[in-house]
């Protein structure tokens, strides 16, 4: 975990929810739900973690004392998502929020963005979101986005200079970093060019064209 995810946790709101394993568990099994370790382990360790999309708060957690979302309409109840046939059958919901994304967590602790994909591991997603605000609190913004059906590699390919950031490397989220101006993000299909204000249009007209 980076300084800015410690950074991000520590500053961050924390809404009261149920942290003891046993009563989570036996919230659980009230609900005829299964117990996955991974899922409980990430409640107890991030449930109330409160952050923002724009000005709409997203509390992590599968169980809210007092909540706004889609678990306003059962309250404090565990909400499951079966999928047949897809990936991953069972997920539960996992943040209580009125955004229009869906965020659930499945048996193994992998994090889906409207059931696609995104991390293995929800400390890759708050990689994710610290660094872009990160960037965004230092003047960056987003130069290209909604850029799809394009391959990664074969762009990827068109750069000398090109860096993974380690820290996020996952199925449906990568970021890498090109020459010292711009990041390049891969979100599930769709490509997003992020970079600083002050970019040269020059500069910004090859990369755009590169990726387009």
């Amino acid at each position: 975990m980076t300084e800015r995810v410690q950074k991000l946790l520590k500053e961050s709101e924390w809404k009261e929810v149920v942290k003891d394993r046993k009563q989570l568990q036996d919230i659980f099994s009230d609900k005829e739900q299964p117990i996955f370790d991974k899922v409980i382990d990430f409640h107890i360790k991030y449930g109330g973690l409160t952050i923002f999309t724009g000005k709409e708060p997203i509390t992590f957690g599968v169980h809210h004392l007092n909540p706004r979302g889609e678990f306003i309409y059962e309250p404090n109840k565990i909400i499951e998502f079966d999928h047949y046939d897809e990936y991953p059958e069972l997920s539960f919901l996992c943040a209580d929020t009125l955004c229009q994304i869906r965020w659930t967590i499945d048996k193994n602790g992998h994090i889906f963005e409207d059931f696609d994909l995104l991390t293995e591991s929800f400390e890759a997603f708050l990689e994710d979101y610290a660094l872009w605000n990160e960037l965004v609190d230092n003047g960056w913004n987003v130069i290209k986005r909604n850029i799809y059906g394009k391959e990664l590699k074969s762009i990827l390919d068109k750069f000398e200079n090109i860096k993974p950031i380690d820290e996020i490397q996952e199925p449906g989220i990568k970021w890498f970093r090109i020459n010292a101006e711009c990041f390049l993000i891969e979100r599930n299909s769709e490509l997003i060019l992020f970079g600083e204000r002050n970019l040269s249009e020059l500069n910004r007209e090859d990369i755009v064209k590169k990726i387009e």
